[in-house]
């Protein structure tokens, strides 16, 4: 079944800290241009109003305790949803393993993904402009046709 996709907003960014990893070192408030991290009972804690997203806490933490992430937020049948953009180089499409299911074309947020028809078995064709590499397909592909690769 086609699902309801709209997209409402792409690159929502969002920082958060994983609390049992952070040694409260400080090294992130000290690099921080937005003085947006602050001492919190457990581990450190940030504003993020004020934050830039500029990512310089990420690079000095010793134990990678801050994670900065990129979302997709999008209308699925009525429903507000969020999903995590990887941080994927490209993505890959396997036509020998591929089944024709169109499960990926069904689900794809983007709009990226279509069916190039052939006598003998449809293709899937990927319009990387419009793809954001979230990486739904591959989640959903049953065979692992669709795989995307990492930094």
């Amino acid at each position: 079944m086609l699902k309801n996709f709209v997209i409402l907003e792409v690159n929502v960014r969002d920082i958060y800290v994983i609390k049992d990893r952070c040694v409260l070192c400080n090294l992130c408030k000290e690099v921080c241009p937005a003085n947006c991290i602050f001492d919190g009972e457990e581990s450190v804690e940030i504003n993020k109003e004020k934050c830039m997203f500029c990512g310089r806490c990420v690079k000095v933490c010793p134990t990678k305790a801050i994670k900065l992430v990129r979302k997709v937020r999008y209308l699925e049948d009525g429903v507000v949803k969020e999903r995590e953009i990887k941080k994927y180089v490209d993505i890959f499409y396997n036509y020998r393993k591929c089944i024709s299911c169109l499960i990926c074309v069904k689900n794809c947020i983007f709009g990226a993904m279509s069916i190039e028809e052939n006598k003998f078995k449809d293709k899937i064709v990927i319009d990387k402009k419009k793809c954001e590499l979230c990486g739904k397909c591959e989640e959903i592909c049953p065979t692992k046709a669709i795989y995307l690769k990492g930094v």
